[in-house]
């Protein structure tokens, strides 16, 4: 039976585990968006470049899907879909069930600025890895492989 100092430690150190998860998933997060705010199309603002991912994940996506992932209203997420489809990197199509559904498609343009703003941040977050030896390196992608196949586990 484990001493109540044991787990004591056990807890602080499962703490500080996860600590150090959120605060290094937010720096990637944050390198991965500075990266990608650079590369994206000007013409589109962040919020657009968002819902044009989230569309391309989630093939056939609704309003509400894309509002929700964005914290937006279905009237305001309607009229950034309106925009993207009038730049042609985004396909609208009306439900023959329901009128007042549509599905939502990624264009060959749109998916060309995604792939672009992806190939950028990947550059860069390889760029940063190149600086670590290859054990240090193995080690990243160890704990991420491990990480990503618990949290598949629990999804």
């Amino acid at each position: 039976m484990k001493s109540l100092d044991m787990e004591t430690n056990d807890r602080a150190m499962l703490e500080q585990s996860a600590e150090m998860v959120m605060e290094t998933v937010s720096m990637v997060t944050r390198t991965i968006k500075n990266e990608m705010r650079k590369r994206r199309p000007a013409e589109l603002s962040m919020q657009q470049f968002r819902a044009l991912g989230i569309i391309q994940r989630h093939p056939g996506a609704t309003l509400s899907l894309v509002a929700g992932h964005l914290g937006l209203t279905t009237a305001s997420a309607s009229k950034l879909i309106h925009a993207l489809v009038n730049q042609r990197l985004v396909t609208r199509v009306d439900s023959t069930v329901d009128r007042r559904r549509v599905a939502l498609g990624v264009t060959n343009v749109g998916q060309r600025a995604l792939e672009s703003a992806r190939v950028a941040a990947l550059g860069r977050l390889a760029e940063t890895l190149q600086a670590l030896d290859e054990s240090d390196r193995s080690a990243v992608m160890r704990a991420m492989e491990v990480l990503r196949q618990m949290l598949i586990q629990e999804a």
